[in-house]
C-alpha cells in the first residue's frame, strides 16, 4: 500500500519520493496482535510501558512467523510479574485467528 521512487546510480541509492496510507502499516497489525495475545494469555496485569514494548516485540515476531506458518507457539518465560510471581507467556496463535 506504499510506494517509493528511488534512483540507483553508481552504488548510490536515493529516495526521490514516497507515499502511501499511513494507517495501513505493520504497526497496526502488531497492535491488533498484541491485544489478541494479551486476551488469550488470561493475565490480569497492568501494562507498563516496558511490558507494552515487550508485547509489541512478541507480536511482531509472531506476525512474521505466521507469514509462513499456520500457527506459532509463543513461549516467553518470565514475561511479567504479578504478586511477586513470575508469569510465563505460553500460548499458540493460529493464522486464522490473526
Amino acid at each position: 500500500f506504499d510506494i517509493s521512487i528511488i534512483e540507483n546510480s553508481e552504488c548510490l541509492i536515493e529516495v526521490l519520493s514516497t507515499t502511501g496510507n499511513n494507517r495501513l502499516g505493520g504497526d497496526d497489525f502488531d497492535k491488533k496482535l498484541s491485544k489478541l495475545i494479551l486476551e488469550k494469555s488470561g493475565f490480569d496485569i497492568e501494562l507498563t510501558r516496558k511490558l507494552e514494548i515487550k508485547l509489541s516485540q512478541i507480536a511482531e515476531k509472531t506476525k512474521i512467523a505466521l507469514s509462513d506458518n499456520e500457527e506459532y507457539k509463543i513461549d516467553e518465560k518470565f514475561f511479567a510479574k504479578k504478586d511477586n510471581e513470575a508469569l510465563h507467556l505460553e500460548l499458540t496463535i493460529k493464522k486464522e485467528e490473526f
